[in-house]
């Protein structure tokens, strides 16, 4: 390397300034300073070169001291030196200062002046060449060739502001590999660069390749992609012309080394990924903190955190994962001036979290075999799900209650996933109920609720003397409403899938039909069907429907007994009741004499009694009787009266 330096002995100092003033007695001392005219003579730039700091009896140093040819002619000053090859035209140029008497200039003696071989013919030869700004008064000074040996005794400079980092190559044949970069070394006689490198925790160095003069990157190809199990030291060695090396820029305490990221699984149910990583030493400029990039499935990597905090090496992303995901991460460190910065190796992660369902819809809610509901369900996609929970909520401002739950196992298909469940705890014939579904993660969170409530429809009879009255509540909720109800009727059992009696709109909730439409001994009941308006996307082409309970047309049982029969006649020749809505199997008869002793009993609710005793004709007069008998949905009734035998 060669510097400028403004130090010299005195004795130098004396000697030199006595040279110029022998020379200006002699030649006289220029009449004027205004060099405006260009006409002033110019005094001779005077060189001498000696050695100095002399090692082993060669000098490593050549000093060349001179004076300027005017104290006040701005301008540039260019030593050369004759080499094998002919003048060096450039060594070094130095800009005049103002006023200046005298210039000192220590060469460092460079190739092609290597000790081990001071060939004669490369004697030292040294002249100054000054330029004028003016481009006019232009001159040079003597040629001189210094007394003694002289040889290239130092080493080179290391590089500057090396960094190093992971490499990616837009080509990808490079990518993942570590890159060392620098600033070239000032000494002007390099010949190259030998990078060396170990594995942390240190071992020892070796060199990996060499890289010619001016280049300034090398990339670590024996290096395996993207490793980020390894860290690696890097130190980089100039090396001059004659096979001199530079200490080399090891670091102390630490390297330059590549940053290695660790990335954990991402926790399924935290739904965060946890990133640690190594610090970076020697950052030119110093540390100015760390960013973390990330991309998801392979997308474009994304800046998610800065900070300035140097000692910071963790980061914790709490990101909107989605499972089956790729996500990839690395660091980079940056200098306090961002200029410089190092890369960390990527890091990927495939999240593999719950796939919760964006859609769960219960498509219907139905009272099935008029004993218990059945809830069908739908949700999309049909990604696994820990489980489905069925919740029931027993009036509008009851709590829900979990029933019932499953597991299911989709394949993901985006046609989505069906199912149902049975309420066998539902009391049909006393209300309805409204019902939900909640997703429940592996982490025993729950995720999503149903789109959509339910409530059952649960129907009703009205009592009326007149007419068949029923109602029911409002089927809720559908996606698109209801459509219609349509109303079935069957009489005495049949038939047992009913007859569509009417067809009423959606906002109907009441029906009713004379009563004596009907003989009043038959049974007539009832139910409603809801149907949703058409073009639900999730249902179709399913056919939705819910059903109701079935209700009978309840009237109170009725029973007439006659006062008075003749067992004799043609006509009313039995004791016997006229009944309706009377079950005929629960019905007992009991006749007592006079005396209040039982002389008949029947179940037999047609034949009643003969008005026979054991056979014989009982005598006219008046009887007492006893009649049980219930109606159709259990209840009990009792009936005493008396009725005479005429004849």
């Amino acid at each position: 390397m060669e510097k400028l330096s403004n130090t010299s002995t005195f004795n130098r100092k004396a000697f030199f300034f006595g040279l110029v003033l022998a020379f200006f007695m002699k030649s006289g001392f220029p009449e004027s300073t205004d060099h405006s005219s260009k006409s002033s003579p110019l005094i001779p730039i005077i060189l001498n070169v000696q050695g100095i700091a002399p090692q082993l009896g060669i000098f490593p140093i050549a000093e060349l001291t001179w004076n300027p040819s005017d104290p006040l002619l701005p301008g540039y000053f260019y030593i050369e030196r004759l080499e094998p090859s002919g003048w060096n035209l450039n060594l070094i140029q130095i800009r005049y200062t103002a006023g200046k008497t005298s210039y000192l200039y220590d060469d460092v003696i460079s190739s092609p002046f290597c000790v081990d071989n001071p060939d004669p013919s490369y004697s030292l030869k040294y002249r100054i060449r000054f330029e004028a700004d003016d481009g006019i008064n232009n001159s040079a000074s003597n040629t001189f060739t210094p007394t003694g040996m002289f040889a290239d005794l130092t080493n080179p400079v290391d590089v500057a502001n090396d960094t190093v980092s992971i490499y990616y190559d837009p080509a990808g044949t490079l990518t993942g590999r570590p890159v060392i970069g620098w600033n070239l070394s000032t000494s002007n006689d390099v010949a190259g660069y030998i990078i060396q490198r170990n594995t942390v925790p240190p071992t020892t160095y070796t060199s990996i390749g060499t890289v010619p003069a001016g280049t300034t990157f090398y990339v670590d190809t024996s290096a395996v992609a993207n490793d980020c199990s390894k860290i690696f030291a890097y130190a980089i060695v100039t090396l001059d012309k004659c096979g001199k090396r530079s200490p080399g820029s090891y670091g102390i305490p630490d390297a330059r080394q590549t940053i290695s990221l660790t990335l954990p699984k991402i926790s399924s149910c935290e739904r965060k990924a946890h990133l640690t990583w190594t610090p970076y030493y020697t950052m030119p400029g110093g540390l100015g903190g760390y960013k973390v990039y990330r991309n998801d499935n392979l997308g474009v990597l994304t800046e998610v955190y800065d900070t300035k905090n140097p000692s910071t090496l963790l980061y914790t992303d709490s990101y909107n994962f989605i499972s089956g995901h790729l996500y990839t991460y690395f660091v980079r460190a940056y200098s306090t001036n961002g200029l410089y910065s190092s890369s960390s190796c990527l890091k990927t992660s495939t999240y593999m979290g719950q796939n919760i369902p964006d859609t769960v819809y219960i498509m219907q809610v139905s009272v099935e075999n008029d004993s218990y509901i059945k809830l069908d369900y739908m949700y999309k996609p049909d990604y696994t799900v820990n489980n489905l929970q069925l919740e029931r909520r027993d009036s509008p401002s009851g709590q829900w209650v979990v029933i019932d739950s499953a597991s299911e196992t989709g394949i993901g298909n985006v046609a989505g996933h069906f199912g149902s469940f049975i309420d066998t705890t539902a009391r049909v014939h006393n209300q309805s109920y409204t019902y939900r579904l909640t997703v429940v993660d592996s982490c025993k969170a729950i995720v999503r609720l149903s789109f959509n409530t339910a409530t059952s429809i649960y129907l009703e009879q009205e009592t009326s003397a007149t007419d068949n009255r029923i109602s029911w509540n409002m089927y809720d909720t559908w996606l698109k409403g209801i459509d219609r109800y349509d109303i079935f009727r069957r009489i005495d059992g049949i038939p047992a899938t009913g007859v569509l009696a009417l067809s009423v709109s959606g906002s109907t909730n009441s029906f009713s039909e004379p009563s004596t439409n009907f003989d009043p001994k038959s049974e007539v009941c009832y139910w409603v069907v809801a149907h949703e308006n058409a073009g639900n996307q999730l249902t179709s082409p399913l056919v939705i429907y819910s059903k109701s309970n079935i209700r009978c047309i309840e009237k109170d049982p009725t029973l007439f007994m006659p006062n008075a029969f003749t067992p004799e006649g043609i006509k009313n020749n039995r004791l016997r009741p006229v009944v309706t809505f009377v079950d005929p199997g629960a019905f007992k008869m009991i006749v007592f004499d006079r005396w209040g002793r039982e002389i008949f009993e029947t179940t037999d609710i047609v034949s009643g009694w003969d008005g026979s005793i054991n056979g014989q004709i009982a005598d006219t007069g008046l009887y007492s009787y006893l009649v049980t008998y219930k109606a159709f949905d259990g209840r009990e009734y009792i009936k005493r009266g008396t009725a005479s035998i005429i004849r």
